[in-house]
């Protein structure tokens, strides 16, 4: 695991117990994008990685088949989104 991809975990599970609503991106309160946005901007992704949106963030991604998936720490995985 890389130094930033354990710091993107760390860092999200920092998060546990924070407020949940729709639009907001943190550092107080989130919704999910926004987390994951908040998170990838603090251990300082690539800006194409930093929308606040679901569907960009999925298709800016690599895919994997179920089958196939070796899922780690600090990997996004999106569910049911064409």
């Amino acid at each position: 695991m890389t130094v930033a991809r354990a710091r993107f975990a760390q860092l999200s599970m920092e998060q546990l117990g924070k407020p949940v609503l729709w639009g907001r991106k943190g550092p107080g309160v989130f919704d999910c994008s926004g987390l994951v946005t908040y998170c990838l901007a603090c251990v300082g992704a690539p800006s194409m990685m930093t929308t606040h949106n679901a569907q960009m963030l999925a298709n800016e991604s690599a895919e994997l088949s179920v089958g196939n998936m070796d899922a780690a720490p600090g990997d996004l995985v999106f569910f049911g989104i064409d």
